[in-house]
C-alpha cells in the first residue's frame, strides 16, 4: 500500500502482513530534499493515521533515519505527535525506543 502526494515528491509506503490481523507497518516517509519543511510528511502521517483510526488497525514502524532529512531524535518527537509511542518487549520488559506503535484512537 502506498500513499502518494504532490506529484510524488512525498510518498509513504506501508506493509500489511497476511497474518498480521490488524497491524499495519509504516516502512517508510520521504520527502524530496528540495520539498522538505513544507509539511507534506505531515500531510501524509495525518492522512495514514486518520486511515488506521478510521480502519481500526495497529500502526507499526522501525525509526530509520535516512541520509537526508530529520535523525533519530527528531524522527522519534515527530511520530510521537502523532501518538506514536516506543514499544515495550513483553519477555524482557526493556523499551525499544526505536521500534513505535500507534493503536487506533477514537474521535478527540
Amino acid at each position: 500500500m502506498a500513499y502518494v502526494n504532490h506529484q510524488g515528491r512525498a510518498y509513504a509506503s506501508l506493509l500489511c502482513e497476511p497474518d498480521a490481523g490488524s497491524v499495519v507497518i509504516l516502512t517508510e516517509v520521504r520527502v524530496a530534499s528540495d520539498c522538505q519543511g513544507r509539511g507534506w510528511g505531515s500531510e501524509l502521517l495525518r492522512q495514514i493515521t486518520a486511515d488506521a483510526d478510521k480502519a481500526g488497525v495497529v500502526l507499526m514502524l522501525s525509526v530509520e533515519p535516512g541520509s537526508e532529512g530529520l535523525g533519530l531524535d527528531e524522527l522519534r518527537a515527530w511520530y510521537s505527535r502523532y501518538g506514536w509511542e516506543p514499544v515495550t518487549d513483553a519477555a524482557t520488559r526493556k523499551v525499544e525506543p526505536d521500534v513505535l506503535c500507534r493503536l487506533p484512537q477514537g474521535p478527540t
